[in-house]
């Protein structure tokens, strides 16, 4: 049975800290001692590994965290086209108006290698305000997975795809723009 997010949210949020384990930490290399019935890895976060070597670590110690009838669930996107048109776009995340502050989120594409699959973003925050201006920047380096890639790291290490989804409304994996994943051991 998949764990079903509604189900569990009706737990009083003062007994949730008893059903959550949140750990800071290398997630390419960890031993917890324990095995969990329900590992996530939200929003891209497996990406943020730079190779595919530390995304197969990743994997290999969910593996070993993971019960025999747990449930592991993750997403990634779906690459797009990274050429030369690519670069130098800037996309708003955000840009919020507080009174007399103005706080924006954009990244702007700043790199491309389409051989080793990997995109840099910069990521810029804006801050103004009556009296100043501040600008932090930050550059994201993230690894991108084709579906047959993903799917073939998955199986060899020997997890078993129950169910795939193109975005978070469970539309077909063809059709959205991210690709999620609801994993089990292959036993």
């Amino acid at each position: 049975m998949i764990w079903n997010f509604t189900q569990s949210m009706q737990i009083k949020q003062k007994h949730l800290k008893h059903y959550l384990n949140i750990i800071h930490g290398d997630m390419s290399n960890f031993k917890l001692n324990k095995e969990y019935d329900f590992i996530i890895i939200p929003w891209r976060a497996l990406q943020w590994l730079p190779v595919q070597e530390k995304t197969i670590d990743c994997l290999r110690c969910i593996y070993n965290h993971l019960s025999d009838n747990g449930i592991f669930a993750f997403s990634i996107f779906k690459p797009g086209i990274y050429d030369e048109k690519w670069i130098g776009i800037e996309s708003v995340s955000y840009n919020i108006i507080d009174g007399d502050k103005q706080i924006t989120r954009s990244t702007i594409n700043h790199f491309a290698d389409t051989n080793l699959k990997f995109i840099q973003y910069l990521n810029k925050i804006k801050i103004i305000n009556t009296n100043e201006e501040i600008v932090k920047e930050d550059m994201l380096t993230i690894k991108y997975y084709e579906h047959n890639d993903i799917v073939k790291i998955l199986k060899e290490q020997n997890f078993k795809i129950i169910e795939e989804y193109g975005y978070y409304d469970k539309r077909s994996i063809i059709e959205g723009d991210e690709m999620i994943f609801v994993c089990s051991k292959n036993n």
